[in-house]
C-alpha cells in the first residue's frame, strides 16, 4: 500500500499540490474567523453548568470591575466629586448594570409609616463638620465597609456590576478597555494611582497577553525551529519541508477549531507548539531517512525517495495514530475544555501526517540530489561518532543503566503523593504581573473582587418568613468568618435596614421582625427596585447569598466547599434547597475534574497506544516493552513538579497523555527498525548497532527539535502554558535517554529477539 500511496504522489504531483492548496485555502477561511474566550463558564460541560444558568436566568451576572485607590483620607471634598465623577462615567459605558460607590449607595431610613432610601452624599460637603458626618454614617453602615472601604477608610472601591453573557467574550474587552482610557486620563489630572480589579480584569488580561504571544513569540518559535533543523541539515532547501509541513497543519487545525464550533483559550494555545514539534518531527524522519538512503547504494533521487518513503511510512502511520490516541484519550475528560483541546489537537496530529506524506515526497523530488561531499559531512561528525559508540552495546553497560533507573524511580515514588492539585485565575499570570498586583491589592486592601453564590430555592413567599431569614442569618455570620471572605450580603441585610428605618434608625431595631407581616409590609415597600430585585424573585421563592472573596483564597475556600455543604445541610430545613454556585464554586469542580480527568485520560492512553504498539509491532512482549521507556520518563517528570513548585492545574494535567502520545513516537521509529534489521542480522547486539546507526539521529532531532520547541513556551506569558512547556521538554529529553540508552539495554539484558533471519 505504501509503494502505491508514494507512485500515486509522484504521478499525479501537479494534482495533489492544487489539492493540498484548495483544501489550505479552504481551512484558511474558517481560520481568519477563529475567536478568542477563556471565561470559566466555557471549562464545564452543559450539566455542571446547570445552576450557575439557573442563577444567571434569575438574578443577571455575578461579574463586577472594581475601581479602587488609596488616600491618607478618603472623606475630603476632593475624593468624594472624583467618586462621584468615576461612577456617572461608569454608569454610561455598555453592559454596566449598576454602579455601587460612596457616591451610589443608599441608606434606608423612615419612620412607622413610611421608609426612604436616602443617598449616603446627597451634596458634596463644604464643611468639615459635614465631612465628618457622612463619614461617620458610612462606616457604622453593615455593608459600605465590607464591600466599599477599608477600615481605616483610607481606601475605597467603585463597584461597577456588569453583564454576563454565555458564549460571549468581546463586549468585556471593549469595556475594559474603554475604563482603562477613563482611568488613565483621570491619573493625569487627579494625581492618583487607581487599581483595577475583577474577573473580567483577568478574561481581558489573557486575551491581550495571547495575541500578544500569538504575534511576537510563535514567529520567534518557528524561526528558533528553523534554525535548529539547518543545524541539523545544513541546507536551506531542507529546511523548506518541515516548515511547509508545519504550516499547512497549522492553517488545516485552526480551520478545524473554529468548524467544530470551538473557540481559543489558554488551553488551546499550546497547540501551536504542539502541533509544530510533531509537524516537523514526522518530516525530520523522512528526510534523514531519505538522506541515510541517499548516501547507501542508491543513485536516483526518486528510488532514494521510494525507499525512505518505504521505510517511515508504517512507522510515520503509527506514531501518528498513537499520538492522535494519547490526545484522544482526554476526551474521557471531565472538563470540556480538555475534550476541545484533544479533540482538535488529535485531528492536527493526523492533519501532520496527511501534509507529510504527500507534500514532502513532493518538495524533495524537486531538489536537487544531494551530492557526495554533503552526504560524506551529513554521514559524519560527533553525533556519527556518539550513535557509533552507543550502538556498541555491552552487557556491563545495561546492568549499570538499569541499576540507575531503579535507583532513581524510588525517590520518584515516594515524591508523588506531594504534588498539589488545584488551579486559581490570579496563578494563571506571573507574580510580578501588574494586572495580578493590582487585584491582590483591591482584595487586601479593600474587598474581595469574585464571588461565592448560594442560590435558595423555596416555596411561594417562604423567603419572607422570619424563621428562614434567620436560618440565612446564621449561615451568613459562618460565612463570614471564613478567611479569605471579605463581605457576605443577602435579603437578610435589606430586612434588618428596613426594619431599622421603620423604627427611626435605631441600632437596637437592625433585627429580622419577629413576624411575617411586619417583613410583608416593609417589603411591599421596595417591590420593582433594584435593590430587592438583586436579592430575590419577585415570588420570593428564589433567592441569593452572596459572598465577596479575594481572588488569591479562591482555591482554599473552593476547598471548604464540602465542609459549607455539610453546614447547609445542618442549618436549613429539607424544605428550603440550597446549593452552591457562582465563579468560586466552578473553580471548586475544576480542582476535582483535574485528578479525575488526569487520572482517566492517562490510564487510557496507556492502555489504547499499548495495545496499537502491540498491534503493529504483531508482539505483546514488545508492545509491553515499549510502554516502560516512555512511562518512566513521565514518571519522573510527575515527580519534579513538587521539586519545581508545580501544581497539578489546567494546563499541566494533560501532561501525562500528551506526553505519552508523544514520546512513544520515537520507541516506535526504534522498534520498527529494529524489527527489519533483526531480519538480516540475527545477532541482537548487530542489530541493535545497525538501529541505532540508522534511525539514532532522527531520534536526537526530533528530540532536541520537540524539546526546543517546547522550551521555549517558558517566556509565554501565561503560568499554565510555562510550566506545560518546560514539562514537556523535561520528558521530552528524558525519553531521548531512555529510548538511546534503557530501551537497548532492556532488550540486550533480557535477550529478546524480534524476527527469525531472513
Amino acid at each position: 500500500m505504501k509503494i502505491k500511496i508514494f507512485t500515486f504522489v509522484m504521478r499525479h504531483r501537479l494534482r495533489v499540490s492544487s489539492g493540498v492548496l484548495l483544501l489550505t485555502l479552504f481551512f484558511a477561511w474558517f481560520t481568519a474567523q477563529a475567536q478568542f474566550n477563556n471565561t470559566l463558564e466555557s471549562y464545564f460541560l452543559k450539566a455542571d453548568i446547570a445552576a450557575y444558568d439557573r442563577f444567571l436566568g434569575q438574578f443577571g451576572s455575578d461579574e463586577i470591575i472594581a475601581i479602587a485607590f488609596a488616600d491618607e483620607q478618603i472623606f475630603t471634598p476632593e475624593n468624594l466629586r472624583l467618586i462621584g465623577s468615576i461612577s456617572t462615567e461608569l454608569e454610561f459605558l455598555p453592559h454596566v448594570r449598576r454602579v455601587i460607590s460612596l457616591s451610589t449607595v443608599r441608606l434606608v431610613s423612615g419612620d412607622e409609616e413610611n421608609v426612604y432610601f436616602d443617598p449616603l452624599i446627597d451634596e458634596i460637603p463644604t464643611s468639615a463638620a459635614e465631612t465628618l458626618l457622612i463619614k461617620k454614617r458610612a462606616l457604622a453602615d453593615p455593608f459600605i465597609p465590607r464591600i466599599l472601604i477599608s477600615q481605616d477608610a483610607k481606601r475605597t472601591a467603585i463597584v461597577a456590576e456588569i453583564d454576563h453573557i454565555i458564549g460571549e467574550f468581546d463586549y468585556k474587552i471593549i469595556l475594559i478597555e474603554q475604563i482603562r482610557a477613563l482611568l488613565a486620563g483621570l491619573e493625569k489630572s487627579s494625581g492618583k494611582k487607581f487599581y483595577l480589579g475583577g474577573s473580567s480584569v483577568l478574561d481581558e488580561a489573557f486575551f491581550r497577553y495571547n495575541q500578544r504571544d500569538q504575534m511576537y513569540f510563535m514567529p520567534f518559535v518557528l524561526l528558533l525551529i528553523i534554525a535548529i533543523v539547518w543545524l541539523m541539515f545544513r541546507s536551506f532547501r531542507l529546511v523548506i519541508v518541515p516548515v511547509a509541513v508545519m504550516i499547512l497543519t497549522m492553517i488545516w487545525t485552526y480551520g478545524l477549531l473554529v468548524i467544530l464550533g470551538y473557540q481559543i483559550n489558554v488551553i488551546t494555545t499550546i497547540i501551536p507548539p504542539l502541533l509544530m514539534a510533531v509537524a516537523i518531527a514526522d518530516s525530520i524522519h523522512f528526510i534523514a531517512d531519505y538522506l541515510h538512503e541517499c548516501a547507501a547504494d542508491n543513485e536516483s533521487k526518486i528510488q532514494a525517495l521510494q525507499v525512505a518513503f518505504s521505510n517511515v511510512f508504517i512507522p510515520c502511520l503509527m506514531t501518528s495514530v498513537t499520538t492522535a490516541l494519547g490526545l484522544l484519550s482526554l476526551l474521557s475528560a471531565d472538563l470540556a475544555i480538555f475534550r476541545e483541546f484533544g479533540l482538535v489537537a488529535a485531528g492536527g496530529v493526523l492533519f501532520a501526517f496527511m501534509a507529510t506524506v504527500t507534500v514532502s515526497p513532493v518538495l524533495l523530488s524537486l531538489m536537487p540530489f544531494p551530492d557526495a561531499q554533503y552526504r560524506g559531512q551529513y554521514q559524519a561528525g560527533i553525533i556519527a561518532k556518539f550513535l557509533l559508540w552507543l550502538g556498541n552495546w555491552r552487557k556491563l553497560r545495561s546492568a549499570a543503566i538499569l541499576a540507575m533507573v531503579c535507583i532513581a524511580a524510588l525517590p520518584a515514588i515516594w515524591l508523588l503523593p506531594q504534588l498539589e492539585i488545584g488551579t486559581n485565575s490570579l496563578d494563571y499570570l506571573k507574580k510580578d504581573d501588574s494586572i495580578r498586583s493590582q487585584i491582590e491589592w483591591i482584595d487586601s486592601k479593600v474587598g474581595g473582587t469574585v464571588s461565592l453564590e448560594f442560590l435558595i430555592q423555596t416555596g411561594e413567599g417562604t423567603l419572607r418568613r422570619p424563621a428562614i431569614l434567620r436560618k440565612m442569618a446564621e449561615f451568613q455570620n459562618y460565612l463570614q468568618n471564613i478567611e479569605g471572605i471579605t463581605g457576605v450580603y443577602s435579603a437578610v441585610d435589606l430586612v434588618k435596614a428596613l426594619n431599622r428605618g421603620f423604627h427611626g434608625g435605631d441600632e437596637k431595631f437592625f433585627t429580622i421582625p419577629p413576624n411575617r407581616l411586619e417583613i410583608v409590609q416593609q417589603l411591599f415597600l421596595v417591590e420593582g427596585s433594584d435593590d430587592l430585585a438583586s436579592l430575590l424573585s419577585e415570588d420570593y421563592t428564589i433567592g441569593r447569598i452572596s459572598a465577596r472573596v479575594e481572588i488569591d483564597k479562591s482555591q482554599q475556600i473552593a476547598r471548604r466547599i464540602e465542609k459549607i455543604n455539610l453546614k447547609m445541610a445542618a442549618i436549613f430545613p429539607d424544605s428550603i434547597t440550597i446549593f452552591p454556585t457562582g465563579l468560586v464554586y466552578l473553580i471548586n469542580r475544576t480542582e476535582h475534574y483535574l485528578l479525575t480527568s488526569s487520572v482517566k485520560s492517562f490510564l487510557l492512553a496507556f492502555v489504547v497506544i499499548t495495545l496499537v504498539i502491540m498491534v503493529f509491532l504483531r508482539s505483546v512482549k514488545l508492545g509491553i516493552l515499549a510502554i516502560i521507556p516512555n512511562f518512566l520518563p513521565i514518571l519522573f517528570t510527575i515527580a519534579l513538579m513538587p521539586l519545581l513548585h508545580i501544581s497539578l492545574d489546567v494546563g499541566t494535567t494533560m501532561i501525562a497523555a500528551v506526553a505519552l502520545g508523544l514520546v512513544v513516537d520515537d520507541t516506535i521509529h526504534f522498534l520498527t527498525r529494529l524489527h527489519r534489521e533483526s531480519r538480516n542480522h540475527p545477532d541482537l547486539k548487530s542489530a541493535i548497532g545497525h538501529t541505532i546507526q540508522s534511525v539514532g539521529r532522527p531520534i536526537v532531532f526530533t528530540s532536541v527539535v520537540l524539546g526546543s520547541g517546547f522550551f521555549i513556551l517558558v517566556f509565554a506569558s501565561f503560568n499554565p502554558l510555562i510550566n506545560f512547556g518546560l514539562l514537556a521538554a523535561i520528558v521530552i529529553l528524558l525519553a531521548l535517554f531512555f529510548d538511546l540508552f534503557v530501551l537497548p539495554a532492556l532488550l540486550g539484558f533480557l535477550q529478546i529477539r524480534l524476527a527469525k533471519k531472513n
